[in-house]
């Protein structure tokens, strides 16, 4: 058998595999939680104490100052949190309309289905500059947390986020897990029996003020001004990505504001996971937003053991694919 034979043989190979993943869809299931903390008060703004979300293809909502949207139709499969920074209530601003227009912005770029609005960190970079040209926020921070399922060609990107070019049939093709986060939101990859990944901190500093996307208003900017300061509002916090590949079908996401963060610990969500594991999204959903609201303690509580009334917003979403 000579080289060119062997070469056809890969080549037969992988065109039979690429006709399976041509006739491949892939998304997420998924399942929203969110809570507004009776201890926390929000300026000028209602919600439900808590509410879970039936899955549909996409869904955008607010719980006080934390927000989420899903996306997941076609070839876009977008989870996103953003964590309006309490922090800004002394100065008289409620962060939770930032944090609620920025997730508004997210899906609105991802039904314009261009092949870039599936980078987390463009998403995220050009939603919130839309915002403040708009100049319809006042001010105020929120931290944010947007992840993508894509499909990879060849495993050629090496980082940032996998382009690619739905136009060209060329090349093997897997799912992979692109990442954009700023601030104390995050996320969590559950597989089989284990937590696969966390780009959770395992020690945090609730008193010091998390990494965010801001918006200083004009009043803040006139003092500084009169004492000779200027804030330089060009240049953005760190944006952490990361790119995830080889995901499998069955891998479950976690997407969650710091309100779960701080009042659940890993060995205490891994825990979860095993239970309930085998069992619909929803279930596992509930179990651990259950977890965490049963954990809050009232302010004057705080250093009693860990734990913190805040609002949460849980995304759980599994990876599905079927053939067509």
């Amino acid at each position: 058998m000579t080289a060119s034979d062997d070469n056809d043989i890969v080549q037969k190979q992988n065109n039979e595999r690429q006709k399976v993943v041509d006739r491949m869809l892939f998304g997420f299931e998924w399942h929203v939680n969110g809570h507004h903390s009776p201890f926390k008060k929000t300026k000028n703004f209602k919600s439900d104490q808590s509410i879970q979300i039936v899955p549909k293809e996409k869904y955008l909502g607010s719980f006080g100052q934390d927000s989420c949207t899903v996306f997941s139709k076609n070839k876009s499969h977008i989870l996103a949190v953003a964590d309006g920074v309490g922090g800004w209530d002394r100065h008289g601003l409620d962060s939770g309309h930032l944090s609620r227009k920025l997730m508004h912005d997210v899906q609105r770029m991802c039904k314009r289905r261009k092949k870039r609005h599936n980078d987390p960190k463009k998403i995220m970079c050009h939603s919130f500059q839309s915002i403040k040209q708009s100049n319809t926020i006042e001010g105020g921070g929120t931290t944010a947390c947007v992840v993508s399922l894509l499909m990879s060609r060849n495993n050629t990107q090496t980082s940032g986020y996998c382009d690619v070019d739905e136009d060209k049939d060329e090349g093997i093709t897997s799912l992979c897990l692109s990442t954009a986060n700023v601030g104390d939101s995050g996320y969590i990859i559950f597989r089989d029996d284990h937590i696969h990944y966390t780009s959770i901190q395992d020690e945090r500093d609730l008193d010091v003020a998390p990494p965010q996307l801001v918006i200083i208003p004009d009043f803040l900017r006139v003092a500084a001004e009169s004492k000779g300061l200027t804030y330089n509002e060009h240049i953005l916090p760190e944006i952490d990505v990361n790119l995830h590949r080889d995901m499998r079908a069955g891998d479950v996401v976690l997407l969650a504001s710091d309100g779960l963060w701080d009042n659940i610990t890993m060995d205490e969500l891994k825990q979860l996971w095993l239970e309930c594991r085998d069992s619909p999204i929803d279930h596992f959903n509930n179990a651990v937003f259950n977890k965490a609201r049963a954990a809050m303690k009232p302010c004057w509580m705080y250093n009693v053991e860990k734990s913190k009334p805040d609002d949460i917003v849980i995304v759980t979403a599994r990876i599905s694919t079927k053939l067509i």
